[in-house]
């Protein structure tokens, strides 16, 4: 096998390889800068959780509800998933989220999230708990009012499954936590830019939809030296008296003048 075939051969292996690796990376995200049907608020009665224009995000009325067991918080709820999940497919989830000034002010210490299988009842008693959620995974919005993003593992089981719907619970663990202790939609907003599901932590890691493009600086082209035609050697006409052409004897004469001027310079040293 000739040299040249063998590096087309591994040349084309490198690309295949490439081409591999990146169909095997697989994430599904919820994009909520524009309208999305497949989120919504958990329960219509309190949660309102809407496309908010200006803002380019879903936006959540965070609120105290004490016959629900609700303080300072929201719960919302992402349907029609079809999603499949197990140890090594979807199982990191990442989300961009930030709070108002008056949302801050809460301790969302009380993050719980629910999944429920395809074919299960939509209903709370057919959930099944995300326990390896933090319950304190959403503390960092407390006092910060600019988008942070947040990656958990979510340690779906071993088998592969297939889940429908999934729900956060993002709230305070109780009224003292909250923004205020009034009951309703006085505890500030929420804003959501994207949920994600991930194969692993590196992908969740690098996924920024608002990366900014790599920019490159234009190359100048040189610019090309000016050429200039070889100058013609001067015709040199003989000495009448010699017949030696004047630039030949020019040379001569320049020639031992040097050879003068060297020994002296010699001396002088």
């Amino acid at each position: 096998m000739s040299r040249k075939f063998s590096c087309i051969l591994l040349t084309a292996a490198m690309i295949l390889s490439f081409t591999f690796a990146s169909a095997e990376e697989s994430y599904v995200i919820l994009d909520l800068t524009k309208p999305n049907d497949r989120v919504t608020g958990e329960n219509t009665n309190l949660d309102s959780f809407t496309f908010d224009e200006g803002e380019e995000a879903y936006a959540g009325n965070l609120y105290n509800a004490s016959r629900a067991g609700r303080f300072g918080g929201i719960s919302i709820k992402i349907h029609d998933t079809e999603m499949k999940i197990s140890s090594t497919k979807n199982r990191f989830l990442k989300i961009m989220i930030r709070v108002d000034e008056t949302g801050s002010q809460n301790a969302f210490d009380k993050l719980v999230a629910y999944y429920w299988y395809a074919g299960d009842p939509d209903t709370p008693l057919d959930a099944k708990q995300a326990s390896n959620i933090p319950v304190n995974g959403l503390t960092s919005l407390h006092g910060k009012t600019e988008y942070i993003t947040f990656v958990w593992d979510l340690g779906w089981g071993e088998d592969e499954k297939t889940i429908d719907r999934f729900r956060l619970d993002m709230f305070s663990s109780s009224i003292d936590k909250a923004a205020t202790s009034e009951e309703g939609y006085k505890c500030g907003k929420l804003y959501i830019k994207y949920i994600g599901f991930f194969d692993t932590k590196e992908q969740a890691d690098n996924y920024d939809p608002f990366a900014p493009e790599p920019t490159t600086e234009p190359t100048e082209e040189p610019t090309p030296e000016p050429t200039t035609e070889p100058a013609t050697p001067p015709e040199t006409e003989p000495i009448p008296e010699t017949g030696i052409p004047a630039l030949v004897l020019a040379h001569v004469v320049s020639a031992s003048m040097t050879g003068i001027l060297v020994k002296r310079k010699r001396k002088a040293i």
